[in-house]
């Protein structure tokens, strides 16, 4: 995943274009006023094993940096998974799975990650599959993986139905597989003006003119400024995955959408790493608050 900077199409491709990076079961949910305000409801027990799915934004992809060249890439993500906000152990960011280890001494060891760099739908689908199969049966599985469903070349709107099926039948692979577990499933992370301002902060505009072109979703043209309309248009289309995501999450007794928590995340350049498209450690910690705040 290059870094860009026009914002484009989805986060490979926004904040490939302008420093990016729908899916996401179990988000992180914002600091203060980013987290929803979800009616009251009685505490869900503290798991015993936990799981992640999702694309590289939940494999902590870039959030330890420099590391050496020779390494192969099954190494560095080895790295990265530790600052993961969902399963990762890194007391500098407070996962999901240190919050509750702290609570619960049996998870200890059970914190599982299984996502893939580039996986769309369909890759979550095998993501699922292999999820249900580890040992223990995860208890609580978060989902974090839209952005490479999105094409953004005027066909989202009828992709959005077959990608609403195709999530589904992720869903129902893991209510299936593992009957007893919670899926969280959180949006894409702070895709919104305030977000694309830090990209323009931490970028000048030749370097956001140099990878930008006249795409619907390109956030910047090529003369480095920004576009509103075109940013406006790439959030409709995201709108438009996350509705799916939040219809058929509604229809699994088990699942809890974020609705829109991680979205509304507010960043600052420190939570960004230097391709401008993920989370760094800092990032991560702010995205575990929120998915904390979600879930308990």
């Amino acid at each position: 995943m290059q870094p860009r900077y026009s914002l484009k199409r989805s986060r490979r491709h926004v904040v490939r274009s302008a420093g990016f990076a729908l899916l996401a079961l179990l988000v992180c949910g914002g600091l203060g006023s980013a987290a929803p305000a979800f009616a009251e409801r009685s505490a869900p027990k503290y798991p015993n094993s936990i799981v992640v799915l999702g694309h590289s934004g939940a494999t902590g992809y870039n959030s330890t940096a420099p590391l050496p060249k020779s390494w192969g890439f099954d190494q560095k993500t080895a790295v990265w998974n530790r600052n993961v906000w969902a399963t990762g152990d890194n007391p500098k960011v407070q996962s999901i799975y240190l919050r509750i280890l702290a609570r619960n001494p049996a998870i200890k060891g059970h914190n599982f990650n299984v996502a893939k760099p580039y996986n769309g739908v369909t890759g979550l689908l095998r993501q699922a599959q292999r999820a249900i199969l580890l040992k223990p049966t995860p208890e609580l599985v978060v989902l974090h993986g839209l952005d490479n469903d999105i094409a953004c070349d005027g066909t989202d709107p009828s992709r959005y139905k077959s990608f609403g099926a195709a999530f589904a039948q992720v869903l129902g692979v893991l209510a299936k597989g593992a009957p007893k577990a919670r899926i969280l499933v959180v949006s894409q992370w702070s895709l919104d003006r305030q977000h694309i301002d830090v990209i323009e902060q931490m970028t000048t505009a030749a370097e956001r003119g140099a990878t930008s072109d006249d795409g619907t979703c390109d956030a910047f043209d090529k003369s480095g400024a920004l576009v509103p309309a075109r940013v406006a248009y790439l959030e409709k289309v995201i709108d438009g995955y996350e509705a799916q995501v939040a219809a058929k999450c509604a229809r699994v007794s088990n699942c809890l959408y974020d609705r829109g928590a991680l979205r509304r995340m507010v960043v600052v350049p420190a939570d960004l790493t230097r391709d401008l498209e993920h989370l760094s450690v800092p990032g991560q910690r702010k995205a575990a608050a929120i998915a904390w705040s979600v879930l308990y």
